[in-house]
């Protein structure tokens, strides 16, 4: 399960250092946006990183590498240990990402959408290469996270299609049509 940005989450490992021993755990996410989160719940061993709903509500939707931290310590004394890393997907809310976007967003979308592909293709021009996506122009992100960004954009933009069509009193999906023959 992916959190929602804005909702409260909870982020859970397996630990040996402990508040007893002098340890605090700090939780980073690093994507779209940063985040840092001191709340830790400690039990059995281990820790649960809890990032509350007004914190998350500053993230955007999108891919995130995470770090659990534990330290102890300040100056030459400081010991850091990571405790756990990966990457976690992010959902951007509902209400947000469809309900209160409308055709600007749409129309900034579809341009880091073509940015991106005429990057990935070799064609891009000097202004599309400087398009900022998140925190980064689009030249300086790594193929991985551009290829992931452009289906982030490219579900964004169908879910901005699908919330503008129904806005205006059209059907969420269309018209699906079907041919019955006998044979």
């Amino acid at each position: 399960m992916n959190p929602v940005a804005g909702d409260t989450f909870t982020l859970s490992v397996q630990t040996s250092r402990s508040p007893g021993e002098g340890f605090a755990h700090t939780l980073y996410l690093v994507g779209p946006t940063f985040l840092e989160s001191t709340d830790a719940e400690y039990k059995n061993g281990g820790v649960t990183m809890l990032v509350k709903a007004t914190k998350s509500e500053t993230l955007q939707g999108g891919i995130y590498s995470y770090e659990i931290v534990a330290e102890k310590g300040t100056g030459e004394d400081l010991e850091r240990y990571t405790e756990a890393s990966g990457e976690i997907e992010v959902a951007p809310r509902l209400t947000e990402s469809a309900g209160t976007k409308g055709p600007d967003t749409l129309a900034k979308y579809l341009s880091f959408v073509e940015a991106i592909d005429a990057a990935l293709l070799g064609k891009a021009t000097e202004d599309q290469l400087k398009i900022v996506i998140g925190q980064d122009s689009v030249e300086r992100i790594p193929l991985p996270h551009l290829l992931r960004m452009r289906d982030y954009y490219l579900a964004e933009i169908a879910a901005l299609r699908r919330a503008l069509r129904i806005r205006n009193g059209g059907k969420p999906f269309g018209t699906i049509l079907t041919r019955f023959t006998r044979t």
